[in-house]
Formats: structure tokens, sequence, C-alpha cells
């Protein structure tokens, strides 16, 4: 069985080591949750795998529903799987977005806040 962490969490890089020793084999961390995502997938990519050696753990993005895409495309080199969120987090019983959000152009806002391949709700890069 996979076991799949999606922190969502801020600066979530202090406790990427804790989930990996805990047995993860996806560690997915939000685009929005600190400035730098990128170090945050390279550490995921340093540590091993303690359920199968041979294996990575993958290093994942998560995406909210209001970040641009553009956003993410600078860290696709050091993720293996990218999640797109069908509601923003942190509001309990909200239903489901009918639409994608229309496309816009980065603005980069949400970084000054805090300064398919294993699943159907993944999507492999």
């Amino acid at each position: 069985m996979l076991k799949d962490v999606h922190l969502m969490i801020e600066n979530p890089f202090e406790s990427i080591r804790q989930y990996a020793a805990a047995g993860a084999d996806i560690i997915s961390v939000h685009v929005e949750s600190c400035v730098h995502v990128r170090a945050c997938l390279q550490l995921i990519g340093t540590l091993k795998n303690i359920n199968d050696p041979q294996r990575d753990i993958a290093r994942g993005i998560a995406v909210n529903p209001g970040t641009a895409l553009c956003d993410v495309k600078p860290l696709l080199e050091e993720a293996d799987v990218v999640t797109l969120l069908g509601i923003n987090p942190g509001y309990p019983a909200r239903p489901c977005m009918p639409t994608p959000p229309p496309a816009r152009k980065s603005s980069g806002a949400h970084r000054g806040k805090q300064a398919g391949r294993y699943s159907s709700a993944s999507t492999a890069v």
C-alpha cells in the first residue's frame, strides 16, 4: 500500500523528514506553502523510502484553485506528481468548483503571504 502524504501546512520543510521516516511513499507540498518550494522538493529527493530502498520517495506539488499554473512550471523538473485541488483547503463542506477558474497570469502574490501516477486525483509529470 502506498502512503501518499499531502502536506497542507505552512513552511513544510522542517516536517518533511518526519513524514519520510514514518514511511511516506509520496510527499506533496503546496506551491503556496512557502517561498522555497524547490528546496522542499529537493530535500524529498534526497530521502530514502523506508518501505522499499530501491524506490525513491515521489516528490509532489499541490496547487490551489486560484494559483496560476505558470507559477508551477519552474518547479516541474523537480516534481514527479502534480495535484490540482478542486476546492480551496481549510474550508470544510464546500462543494467542488463546477468549472476550472479562468486562466490568469502569475502575480507571485501567494509567495508574499509567507515572506495519474499514483492516484486518479494526481497527474503524472
